[in-house]
């Protein structure tokens, strides 16, 4: 995932890993093999930070890339409920097909305030 990061050594590597994979701190402290004090003397660093966002905007740009890949489904599948009559079956999948959606829509919407949010940080620097 975080190959070409810059400044951080291979432990902070699979710390920055285990922060984008686990529920919580403490999870990824023992994934990483390492102290919760290393940990939070790491996330004071400005390069372990920008690794951290990295594989955070990496990670996004990979599930917005299967929300998109099963986005197609969910739309089938909520056009084919509409046409159907039966009640349990179609009621969870007009359910499904709309939480596949509403994550596209949300995670879509990230993405491009995320990018707004960038062009504006460059325009401020200049």
């Amino acid at each position: 995932m975080l190959k070409n990061v810059e400044g951080i050594t291979p432990r902070q590597r699979r710390a920055v890993e285990a922060l984008l994979s686990c529920s919580n701190l403490g999870e990824a402290c023992k994934a990483a093999k390492i102290s919760r004090t290393t940990l939070t003397r790491w996330l004071a660093d400005p390069f372990f930070n920008q690794a951290l966002k990295a594989g955070a905007a990496a990670s996004l740009e990979e599930l917005s890339r299967s929300l998109l890949a099963v986005g197609g489904k969910a739309i089938q599948a909520l056009g084919e409920t509409l046409d159907k009559t039966g009640l349990m079956q179609a009621g969870v999948r007009v359910r499904a097909a709309d939480i596949v959606l509403s994550r596209l829509l949300a995670l879509r919407e990230l993405v491009s305030l995320e990018d707004r949010i960038s062009e504006l940080e460059k325009a401020v620097k200049k």
